[in-house]
């Protein structure tokens, strides 16, 4: 079962509620205690857990794309889409 992670954007408990309702793939909330993270310091901490992460910040690459590794956690999807 894949795992994703949400980011501050798009922290749904329905989205995440919905998803374990359907049983295909487990879904994290954004962690509260990270709520407020400049976005580099927030990929730093969540990219390294192993879980794509879900976002609405559609600029999130273009800003900071020297936040994110080569090899990142959604990096087989892309491959896939």
């Amino acid at each position: 079962m894949t795992t994703f992670q949400l980011d501050e954007c798009l922290n749904s408990k329905k989205l995440v509620q919905g998803c374990a309702q359907e049983g295909l793939c487990q879904v994290f909330r954004f962690p509260a205690n990270m709520k407020g993270l400049k976005d580099p310091e927030m990929l730093h901490q969540l990219l390294p857990k192993g879980n794509p992460l879900i976002t609405t910040d559609f600029v999130l690459i273009d800003e900071h794309l020297e936040s994110i590794p080569e090899y990142h956690p959604g990096d087989h999807l892309d491959r896939q889409l």
